[in-house]
């Protein structure tokens, strides 16, 4: 008996060497998606990629595996629920369109490639028109059937069908309202939809019909004078929603009437700010909002305008966390961290909230050496499970090639499928 227990662990041994042999990547790792700008100094952007990195959830190390070629500025990022599919939008100003990708995993048949490769394949081409211009941000609605977009350039809210094999269907739905909408979401509810219009300082609030994708505008709530209403997340189990400004820097908080669309109320007159005291509020923009899984904690990311050419570090951004009342949904300041690269445009987490996946680079002119790993990267940033706050330091980088790719436009993390 003693004998056989030393061979199962020898055995356990010997596959745990391989698997570090093959890249060290476990099946319950994580995935993530990267979405791109394309853009080029002098150059003409023709396509972009949206890449496959394995988080590593021990030690949080990201490592690419592949990528795929997904038209001009394939940004923002959203993975189905089960894992299967990947979407992104064309932010082009001739033209938007989605993109889908099957999320596939296969054991490599080349000795010198990683083990348990993660790919995404093409579902449909060309990609689906949104029916406007620039969309700078989809989401998925909570059915799963729906893409929810936002056209920037054009000024419309669309929806798409996605069909059963997880490829884009035709267009249900798109509304002209006035303004730029920059972020589209459906509600915990699933009966409306929230979309903070950023240039007419105001939210837009939809009834949305979940058999057809139909989009109705029902009324407008005017945010505060130049806030800039920019993405918004949920509070887990109230109809509460959290807008972040990016003019104001600031977060604001809103009821909805969930269940007929009919009504948006500010909770507070005053947004709470995103920014440290020693902070310059007309040296900064707020980008990203994201909600943890269990509704604890709130994160927000601010870009700042550098001025300071000569000192790289001088030019990072900055993560925002609060922390989420479980009765009022009220938020308090928990603290801030540096961002470890210049503008902070997307943040995620792991779908455990262990990780946080910080993408610092935008489609601005980088203020100093392209090639510099400040301008263009994702980190990895592990977060307290008593605070909230992500680590001071990256526990990982990945660097994008301005030459290749641009730079990070979305982040997603999702759990990896079984390898076939």
């Amino acid at each position: 008996m003693a004998r056989s227990m030393r061979c199962l662990v020898v055995l356990a041994l010997l596959a745990a060497a391989v698997a570090c042999a093959n890249g060290g990547w476990a099946e319950d790792s994580v995935v993530v998606a990267v979405g791109s700008y394309c853009n080029k100094e002098g150059g003409t952007c023709t396509e972009s990629h949206v890449y496959a990195l394995d988080l590593n959830v021990t030690n949080g190390r990201l490592t690419e595996m592949s990528s795929v070629v997904a038209g001009i500025n394939c940004t923002f990022v959203a993975a189905s629920a089960d894992g299967k599919a990947v979407y992104c939008p064309n932010e082009d100003n001739t033209g938007g369109g989605v993109h889908a990708f099957a999320v596939n995993a296969a054991l490599s048949s080349d000795a010198a490639k990683k083990n348990n490769v993660v790919s995404f394949t093409p579902l449909g081409r060309p990609a689906r028109s949104t029916g406007g211009t620039h969309p700078p941000h989809l989401s998925i609605d909570k059915s799963g059937r729906f893409v929810l977009i936002a056209n920037w350039g054009s000024g419309s809210v669309s929806s798409l069908r996605i069909m059963p094999d997880g490829s884009m269907g035709p267009l249900a739905s798109v509304v002209n309202v006035s303004g730029r909408p920059h972020s589209a979401y459906a509600s915990n509810s699933n009966a409306c939809v929230v979309v903070p219009n950023h240039d007419a300082n105001e939210i837009n609030v939809f009834k949305f019909d979940q058999a057809t994708g139909r989009l109705t505008l029902k009324f407008t709530a005017p945010t505060e004078p130049n806030a800039q209403p920019r993405h918004a997340a949920f509070a887990i189990d109230k109809p509460i929603v959290y807008v972040v400004n990016e003019k104001t820097t600031s977060v604001s908080t809103w009821r909805l009437d969930d269940d007929a669309c009919t009504s948006l109320t500010p909770v507070s007159h005053t947004s709470i700010s995103t920014l440290r005291p020693t902070d310059n509020a007309s040296e900064w923009f707020s980008a990203e909002i994201h909600m943890s899984g269990n509704g604890r904690w709130l994160w927000v990311s601010n870009r700042f305008i550098c001025t300071n050419t000569s000192d790289a570090a001088h030019c990072n951004g900055s993560i925002t966390t609060f922390s989420v009342h479980k009765d009022t949904g009220a938020l308090t300041l928990q603290g801030h961290i540096d961002s470890g690269g210049h503008c902070p445009r997307v943040l995620a987490t792991s779908p455990d909230d262990t990780w946080m996946l910080i993408g610092n680079g935008g489609i601005e002119k980088p203020m100093y050496t392209p090639t510099s790993q400040h301008i263009r990267n994702v980190q990895t940033r592990r977060i307290s499970a008593d605070t909230g706050l992500p680590s001071a330091t990256a526990a990982s980088m990945w660097t994008m090639g301005w030459d290749s790719v641009g730079s990070p436009g979305g982040v997603v993390a999702f759990n990896r499928p079984r390898a076939a």
